[in-house]
């Protein structure tokens, strides 16, 4: 059974993410940080065999060294009280979109609460992170679909 812990971000402490930004932005050293959502076992694999996400049943989850995402979507900007909420919010959408996480109402909302409580725990003000929040509530169910997948092109 998935279960959403509860927790107070401002007594959180956030391990610290080392990244790049560009496009998107690149995780530049393994990361790993325990969260709120319990009760899925999965790992997600690159091209090479290597495993790049980890999610435990305890709720810890990994990410690997040059995980790339799309960081936080929408007219907002970037800066370092969202980074570590908009790459974990990514990769649980990722593992939606594999199918590795169920991406009912409830689970997803679990998503974004857990997204809200990191992004208060970096030092968002609270009335940003609402806004946030709710951006990723109305506007984030597309992004969980399958069909929403990044397909592997080749050229020539």
């Amino acid at each position: 059974m998935i279960e959403h812990v509860k927790q107070n971000p401002m007594k959180l402490s956030l391990p610290t993410l080392q990244y790049q930004v560009g496009y998107g932005f690149r995780v530049a050293a393994d990361y790993a940080i325990g969260t709120g959502i319990t009760g899925v076992d999965t790992k997600v694999f690159n091209g090479e065999g290597a495993v790049i996400i980890r999610l435990t049943s305890d709720g810890w989850l990994w990410i690997s060294k040059d995980y790339t995402c799309d960081g936080a979507s929408g007219p907002t900007r970037d800066d370092s009280t969202s980074a570590i909420g908009a790459l974990i919010h990514d990769v649980y959408y990722q593992l939606c979109r594999l199918g590795q996480f169920p991406r009912s109402r409830k689970e997803r909302k679990m998503i974004d609460i857990e997204f809200w409580v990191l992004l208060r725990a970096a030092g968002m003000p609270r009335w940003r992170a609402r806004l946030w929040y709710w951006g990723v509530r109305l506007g984030g169910r597309k992004s969980t679909l399958p069909s929403r997948r990044r397909v592997t092109k080749f050229a020539p």
